[in-house]
């Protein structure tokens, strides 16, 4: 199973590629002995908790600073790629998958607010975030 896992924690540079998961999801059902459809829940975990989690994210960044949050899930996200990629049974795949999840949601909305913050309120700030988020 350790051949197709890492596919799983590729970023790529603007985001993180989920279709690496999908392509590598035949070869890790073959090796497990799992069913296709089951194996869909490595990619599943990881949009569910990035989509449940950008909001609260958001809401962490104001309380604890949002680059110290940036930091946070960049660790999040490494540690996580990191036991993924070791994952010795599928479950331990899936509560990777769900932690990277976790800490990409924090690193797409960081960096638009982190923009903003560091341009000030002025007539740039519009481009500055524009160019945050296009990775321009």
């Amino acid at each position: 199973m350790i051949n197709a896992l890492p596919g799983l924690a590729a970023p790529n540079q603007c985001g993180v590629r989920v279709s690496n998961s999908a392509a590598s999801l035949p070869q890790i059902a073959r090796e497990a002995s799992l069913d296709v459809s089951m194996t869909q829940w490595a990619t599943l975990a990881f949009l569910l908790a990035s989509t449940v989690l950008i909001v609260p994210s958001g809401w962490l960044g104001d309380r604890i600073g949002k680059p110290r949050l940036l930091k946070i899930s960049m660790i999040v996200f490494l540690i996580a790629s990191i036991i993924g990629t070791i994952a010795p049974n599928f479950a331990t795949l899936v509560v990777a998958r769900a932690l990277q999840g976790a800490g990409v949601a924090a690193m797409l909305t960081t960096p638009m607010a982190l923009a903003g913050h560091v341009r000030g309120p002025c007539r740039y700030a519009r481009r500055s975030i524009g160019r945050a988020q296009s990775c321009a």
